[in-house]
């Protein structure tokens, strides 16, 4: 999408790193998407719909293997709105992620190291 950078200028929103999103929460901001079509959605509903639209494309694509890091506002947008029992994928928390690459990571040197009788199940 590309938004109307001149109008976030002036109103201050724009940071060094792009968007600053809690800048631009809740405030109505003309949007213009790829086919020039403008609207008047909130930053927070254009983020819903992108999660929706992840869900969409991940139901679509199950089938294809690989890891897809979004977001994890998105991640608690696609967890509130669709059902483990709506979602082909599996849907993980970013704390869940990061403690399953830190115990298998540590799982991997223990191997490694030919200490994984130290593993505690």
């Amino acid at each position: 999408m590309d938004l109307l950078i001149t109008a976030i200028k002036q109103k201050g929103l724009l940071g060094k790193r792009g968007l600053r999103g809690e800048s631009l929460e809740g405030n109505e901001v003309k949007i213009k998407t790829w086919k020039g079509i403008e609207t008047n959605k909130t930053s927070s509903d254009i983020s819903i719909m992108r999660s929706d639209k992840m869900h969409e494309v991940a139901n679509n694509r199950y089938q294809t293997k690989g890891v897809w890091k979004i977001g994890e506002q998105h991640v608690i947008d696609i967890d509130a709105k669709y059902p483990k029992e709506q979602r082909k994928y599996n849907l993980v928390h970013q704390d869940v992620f990061n403690d399953d690459m830190e115990f298998g990571l540590n799982f991997a040197i223990m191997l490694v190291l030919g200490k994984s009788e130290d593993m505690n199940f």
